[in-house]
């Protein structure tokens, strides 16, 4: 273990604020710009990335896009993310936190009985103004 756990739960704290601040729904995360700080000269190594990779895919706040992309990226293996290909969604919220609230807004809006697509729910008038509008679709379709 790379760094400690409070360390790694901040960590995930800031790549979830920025993916929600820059619209990030995906990375690479070798090619993870917020590794490394040039002005100070700090950069977080393979095991502490590969330590919050692993703790956003635990927490709910981070999916493979692919099982191959899983599947080379084992905790277990001496694979690190610098060699593990593929791009990991990331979520700012759970995908349970969000099935709550589409519950809650077709409460709130008589929705229930009416059929309605995932792109109306997604970039829809009833999604307009709401946390789900143009959400990821990955989110959404894993619910």
């Amino acid at each position: 273990m790379c760094c400690s756990t409070f360390i790694v739960q901040l960590w995930c704290k800031v790549v979830r604020d920025w993916a929600e601040a820059t619209g990030t729904w995906a990375m690479v995360p070798s090619a993870c710009p917020l590794w490394e700080n040039k002005a100070i000269g700090r950069r977080l190594g393979p095991d502490g990335q590969a330590e919050v990779v692993s703790a956003l895919l635990a927490s709910g706040h981070g999916h493979w896009e692919s099982p191959t992309d899983a599947a080379a990226f084992r905790a277990d293996a001496v694979v690190t993310v610098a060699t593990t290909p593929g791009r990991l969604r990331i979520t700012w919220r759970t995908a349970s936190a969000v099935a709550v609230t589409l519950w809650e807004h077709a409460r709130a809006n008589n929705m229930f009985g009416s059929v309605f697509t995932v792109f109306e729910l997604h970039s829809g008038d009833v999604a307009d103004g709401t946390p789900f509008y143009r959400m990821d679709p990955y989110v959404i379709f894993a619910l």
